[in-house]
């Protein structure tokens, strides 16, 4: 929105990087990517325009955002989500976790203890436990990654998150139940991906809620804030900003050097 680049270090070529600084990005900015299965950017973040300071908004994923609202919906079980534990089995570690001081969760998880279950087989915790602990990693990565780029604007102070949870895959990370970052801004209008969690579940529509209320609220109106159904990219670990683009009116010209050599 400043004009500043910002690139993941999944970009390994340095000689695209001193092309890049060189045409007016000196200070472009290098943010965390390697640890997405695709390695872009806008699997966790974008920009948004927005009627706070700035005229912009930076939308960042937050899987414990998710995590938190999914546990608050009464009666529903996680192995019907698709992730790779039981409802029970969830909740009894996610209990455990985030009692760890150094977890720092951002939100009050003291109403999970009531629906936590005692007889939680062992296995049942060691997969929730490895899925909690791999989402409170991403949500630090995703948290240096925006410091990083507030720090780095001019202007820019409104953060917002949105839920969206990351799975293993390869090693590597990728969204499981729609990547809502991945969106399609069109002026002061957004085109999200549908939650799946939504398109599996219609009554269970807290995702959907949640994006609605904070980003409306940033555009002045709730009715700029769009669901589209992603499965042809989701399948294909992708998003709807992954199979689209915009046409823009570039406002600045871009020149090359004298020397005519970056």
């Amino acid at each position: 929105h400043e004009g500043k680049l910002y690139y993941g270090d999944h970009l390994s070529d340095e000689e695209m990087k001193t092309i890049l600084k060189y045409y007016g990005n000196q200070d472009a900015i290098e943010i965390a990517s390697k640890w997405l299965h695709v390695g872009h950017v806008d699997e966790y973040l974008t920009f948004i325009p927005s009627n706070k300071e700035c005229g912009a908004s930076l939308v960042a994923a937050s899987p414990i955002e998710a995590i938190s609202l999914l546990t608050q919906v009464d009666g529903s079980t996680f192995d019907s989500y698709g992730l790779p534990i039981t409802h029970v089995g969830f909740q009894n570690a996610l209990d455990r976790a985030l009692k760890d001081p150094k977890t720092q969760p951002p939100f009050t998880f003291e109403s999970f203890k009531e629906k936590v279950d005692q007889k939680t087989g062992a296995q049942e915790t060691l997969d929730a436990l490895g899925f909690i602990s791999r989402n409170i990693t991403i949500e630090r990565i995703i948290r240096r990654s925006v410091e990083a780029l507030v720090e780095g604007s001019a202007c820019l102070k409104d953060v917002v998150t949105v839920p969206q949870i990351f799975n293993d895959i390869n090693g590597a990370s990728i969204t499981t139940l729609g990547g809502t970052t991945n969106m399609l801004v069109l002026r002061d209008h957004l085109i999200i991906p549908e939650p799946f969690v939504e398109k599996r579940y219609p009554a269970i529509d807290v995702f959907k809620k949640t994006i609605t209320q904070k980003l409306g609220e940033r555009l002045g109106s709730a009715g700029k804030v769009h669901f589209i159904d992603t499965t042809p990219y989701h399948t294909q670990s992708g998003e709807i900003h992954c199979g689209t683009n915009v046409i823009r009116e570039i406002n600045l010209r871009f020149q090359v050097p004298s020397d005519g050599n970056p």
